[in-house]
């Protein structure tokens, strides 16, 4: 029986797994994360426990002991920060998949826009940076604003727009360039931002969702602006807009040379209409809420999806398209001890909500918003008519409530 490998346990695919029992599932986790074992046995046939999922040494050996018994079929990078260390396995041990050096251009900022750079994609001129020096030379050649990020990060972590050198010594940019020891800075790309989520079989693009951000990520983390999505239907694809970011994503799957995956792209699009890359990643985006959205107006399931084309497998039969838009919105969060949220009531005057979980209770203690994927839940809602849509979202971010102390 071959082996399927999961580095960090992705609770979003937990109900599709009892359907692989052809094949040994296999979890690798570590002791820094919250680990339920009770609920890991019923999904998983062996769990293997690491000191830190990031020492590779540690994971290397507990993959080498699957191998004893099994033959690995596919390596799951669920998470972003597992994405390059799922590649090192499959070159290490000659398993099908991304390796290494791959997963670097999904991964690494700055050889992920060096590669769209090399095959003529629009993106952002960007420079590798070690120093403020580094910085001061590139502003000087391209002027500000820039942008200045970690070459590994994800969710708008540690991700900064740089108007003036006096932004330079807010603490929070001053904390990532000593914390970073390289970086990156490019220049700001003045446009709306649309995802394109994706399903990649044999280098083909299978199906594709494309999806606009109420507010760009990075104006959610910095600006406070309501985080959320919609997902268009499937009519909307003559739109030219929808068309041209499902063109741009087929040729950038293609030059990054992308075989079996389920894809995030970001893009932006300037008031002339040009699309310039954001970013690409070969994982899910935005679970669970963008997965939540394709499947109700889509029909996929993207995290069985996920599953699937590591296997080589997509089931077309899936796929049950419906004239409606669905979007989400991330009920926020700011740090202290919770004292009160909203409840289901607070929202009851909106129609078409799909769902609304809330992940907190009070007496939880809450962190900063410091990345996009830092929220206190989120609401599911649907409609006919896009505006209508967004306005609904509007509405539930203005009647969410969160007190702390």
């Amino acid at each position: 029986m071959n082996a399927l490998v999961f580095l960090l346990d992705f609770p979003y695919i937990h109900q599709f797994l009892a359907g692989y029992n052809d094949y040994y599932k296999v979890v690798i986790v570590d002791r820094k994360r919250k680990i339920d074992i009770t609920v890991l046995h019923r999904h998983y046939d062996r769990i293997l426990i690491v000191s830190d999922i990031q020492r590779r040494d540690e994971v290397e050996k507990a993959f080498a002991g699957i191998l004893e018994t099994k033959q690995v079929r596919a390596v799951y990078g669920t998470y972003e920060a597992v994405v390059e260390l799922a590649g090192y396995l499959r070159g290490k041990f000659n398993i099908p998949g991304m390796n290494y050096t791959e997963t670097l251009q999904v991964r690494n900022k700055y050889i992920m826009k060096q590669t769209a750079l090399k095959h003529g994609i629009a993106t952002a001129k960007c420079k590798l940076a070690k120093s403020l020096v580094d910085v001061c030379a590139f502003i000087k050649e391209n002027r500000y604003p820039i942008i200045i990020k970690p070459v590994s990060g994800f969710g708008t972590r540690c991700t900064y727009r740089v108007n003036t050198f006096k932004d330079f010594f807010f603490f929070r940019v001053i904390k990532m360039l000593v914390r970073h020891r390289e970086f990156i800075v490019e220049n700001f790309i003045d446009g709306e931002e649309y995802h394109c989520d994706s399903v990649v079989l044999n280098g083909k693009v299978m199906f594709a969702s494309v999806g606009k951000n109420l507010f760009n990520n990075l104006d959610t983390v910095r600006n406070g602006k309501p985080k959320g999505s919609i997902a268009f239907p499937a009519y909307c694809d003559s739109d030219e807009i929808i068309r041209e970011i499902k063109h741009f994503n087929e040729h950038l799957i293609c030059c990054y040379d992308i075989k079996n995956a389920v894809c995030h792209m970001e893009v932006f699009v300037t008031r002339e209409g040009k699309i310039y890359l954001g970013e690409i990643a070969a994982r899910i985006g935005g679970s669970p809420c963008i997965g939540a959205c394709i499947k109700n107006t889509r029909g996929l399931n993207i995290n069985k999806a996920f599953i699937d084309v590591a296997i080589n497998h997509y089931d077309a039969e899936a796929v049950n398209d419906r004239p409606v838009f669905t979007g989400y919105l991330a009920f926020p969060s700011k740090a202290g001890q919770l004292v009160d949220i909203s409840t289901e009531k607070d929202f009851s005057h909106l129609d078409g909500i799909k769902e609304i979980t809330f992940l907190n209770k009070p007496g939880d203690r809450l962190m900063t918003q410091s990345s996009s994927s830092v929220r206190t839940g989120y609401i599911i809602i649907e409609d006919t008519d896009y505006e209508r849509l967004k306005e609904k979202l509007f509405d539930a971010f203005a009647s969410f409530k969160l007190t702390v102390k």
